[in-house]
Order: structure tokens, then sequence, then C-alpha cells
């Protein structure tokens, strides 16, 4: 459970939180106890969390952090959700691998038309960011995915497509999870479990395969929103055919994603 609550934090909450009788105060209470006090400290860094982790370790990304404070809001009955935002394109080198990352934060719903923005790192947020609320099934399938890639940089595929399969049961429309499990199958030998994940993603991503004969090299694309997701996915799928020596599909594909990759500057 990603938003499981142990007696440690409701006693965290209990002490931090005394006095406060509305949600708008006890919101501002919750925030400055994990983000403004001396005594949390609550410390940046690249591996993902459940809330429970995340209070334990004072330790995790944009999503631990997320879990951990929906996880206490809602407690506290804070209408508290997910929210993606489109942030600029965030490039990362892990070994041999280019990791892009996504960005959640939380929407908090104060009544009254009055919605508040809580975010991990408040300096940096942008009011122009496209953004959505999201379920907990979307919310699932990220950490998933997240737990997925990490077992799977550090060699156990196992329990890679383990998590990946269930971020992908959780929210079978999530494209990322799609990429990560075509990734996998790629680096296990599994070429045709890699094409077949690759062009779901691209399919539940929006991008539909309108035409595609292998044998003559056609294929046509469709997409009303040119998403960074279904350029990485496009990416992989026009690599993937290049390793397998298509290279009809794999140029028309590199067509469509060579400004993409100009914005990840390791490419």
């Amino acid at each position: 459970d990603i938003l499981e609550v142990t007696p440690e934090m409701i006693a965290f909450m209990e002490n931090n939180i005394r006095g406060a009788r509305n949600r708008y105060a006890r919101m501002k209470r919750l925030i400055y106890a994990i983000m403004g006090s001396d005594s949390f400290e609550l410390i940046y860094d690249d591996t993902t969390r459940t809330a429970r982790q995340t209070f334990e370790d004072r330790r995790g990304n944009c999503l631990s952090f997320t879990n951990l404070f929906i996880a206490m809001a809602r407690y506290l009955e804070i209408q508290a959700s997910y929210q993606e935002v489109d942030i600029p394109p965030d490039w990362s080198l892990a070994g041999e691998s280019f990791l892009f990352s996504q960005h959640v934060n939380v929407n908090v719903d104060l009544g009254a038309d009055e919605i508040r923005i809580v975010d991990f790192n408040m300096y940096d947020f942008n009011t122009a960011y496209e953004r959505r609320i999201i379920p907990d099934q979307r919310a699932r399938a990220h950490y998933f995915s997240n737990i997925g890639v990490e077992h799977m940089l550090a060699g156990d595929s196992r329990d890679a497509y383990l998590n990946f399969r269930r971020a992908i049961r959780e929210d079978a429309s999530f494209a990322p999870a799609w990429i990560n499990m075509g990734i996998l199958h790629r680096r296990e030998g599994l070429n045709d479990l890699a094409e077949v994940a690759f062009l779901e993603a691209l399919r539940v991503g929006g991008t539909d395969t309108l035409d595609m004969t292998r044998y003559t090299g056609d294929i046509g694309w469709m997409s009303s929103r040119q998403s960074d997701t279904d350029l990485i996915a496009m990416s992989n799928l026009a690599n993937f055919y290049e390793s397998i020596g298509e290279h009809e599909e794999a140029a028309l594909l590199n067509k469509r994603v060579s400004t993409h990759r100009m914005r990840n500057h390791y490419y």
C-alpha cells in the first residue's frame, strides 16, 4: 500500500497539527511540518518510496513526497489528489541508459473553488505548466513502473518484469509502463514481445498505426498531439527496427523523432 499510514506517522501529525480547526489550517501546518520544519528534513534522492518508507527514511523523489503528503492529508480529511505536470524535458544518464523523468505533485481541494498546489520543489513550479489530476490507479502505475526501472537498472529482470506487469494491471493506458516493458523484453532478447510493447505504448498514448506492412516498409502514423511519451516509444521502436535490420521502418520513425532527440543533451 503506497499510502499506508503508520502509528508513527499519526503521532507526528497529532503533534504538529494540534489545534488546527479547519482544512486550510491543517494543510498549512502539514506543509510546514514536512517542508519547513528543521526536525523533519526531507531530502531529495532518485529512489521511489511509499508514504511509509518516505517518512521513515526522510528521503525520496517527487512521487515519494507526493505519496507521503497525500497519505497524511487524507488522514487529516483534506481532499488531496495526484497530479501529473508537463515539465520541460528532464533527462539523466544511468550507465548506458537514458532516463526521461516525468513529474507529479499534489492538488489540494479546499472547497468553494479554492485549489492549492503542493510540490516538493515549489521554487521551480510554474503555473504555465500543463497539469491534470489523475486517479490513484494511475499513480500506482507510476510507482510500480518506477520500481521496475530501478530493478532493471540493477540487472534484476525478474522483479523488473513483475513491477512493469503490475503497473500495466493498475492502468493499461499508462504508456511509460509499456515502453519500459518493451525495453526489458529487448534486453532479454524477446524481440516479438518488445515490438508489441512499443506499439501498444503508441496505441494507448494516442498514436495509432493506420497501416503497417512490415514487408514493404509502409508505416502510417496518426496522432492528435505528439507527446514526449509517444516520441520516446517511437525512438525505442526505431532503435529496435534498426537492430534487427528493418532499416526502412527505422528510417521512417527516425524522421519523426529527430527533433525530439536533439532535446536530449545525452543523445
